[in-house]
């Protein structure tokens, strides 16, 4: 049996790491189910996004994702890791490595192609000896890093003043 602890996510420094807790595998379906996604869509909007209750997922930079995780009964080495996006119409897949220690590195380029606020859902998919197993799964929301916000306190009408110089009179 192989097993998955000590989860957490090291790539939004503002969220407090959570306690170790264990996670139990579960083995992927390879029918994808809507109602799941509609599901999760409901949840995003649903929660407030000032209070980090979703993923976030910058469309101006790249990241990496990380996560460390213990590896029973199989060779961490010889596993993948993959994060796979889902959104309401396309799927997005990045591959990553496992080190012998059990860290994960998942390089995620930038997400320009998603819009603001697009939300969806985000899964981490390990396969150890030929087997799927799928330890964490979240919603996702696209956010920019870099915002610029402009308020206008008050348009002014200003005319022109006309001068007339005179120089060199003779």
């Amino acid at each position: 049996m192989i097993e998955f602890r000590a989860f957490k996510n090291e790539l939004d420094k503002t969220q407090k790491p959570s306690e170790k807790e264990e996670v139990k595998p579960q083995v992927v379906n390879e029918e994808t189910d809507n109602t799941q996604y509609d599901e999760a869509l409901q949840s995003l909007k649903d929660s407030n996004l000032e209070e980090n209750k979703t993923y976030k997922i910058y469309r101006d930079k790249a990241e990496t994702f990380v996560c460390d995780m213990e590896i029973t009964g199989a060779s961490a080495i010889n596993s993948k890791a993959r994060i796979i996006m889902e959104c309401k119409d396309l799927t997005y897949m990045f591959e990553g490595t496992i080190d012998d220690k059990g860290q994960c590195r998942i390089p995620l380029r930038k997400m320009n192609f998603l819009q603001e606020n697009e939300g969806g859902i985000i899964k981490l998919e390990v396969i150890a000896e030929d087997m799927v197993f799928q330890p964490w799964q979240d919603n996702f929301v696209a956010v920019n890093s870099k915002k610029v916000s402009v308020k206008i306190a008050e348009s002014v009408e200003t005319a022109p003043k006309v001068g007339i110089k005179i120089t060199n009179i003779r």
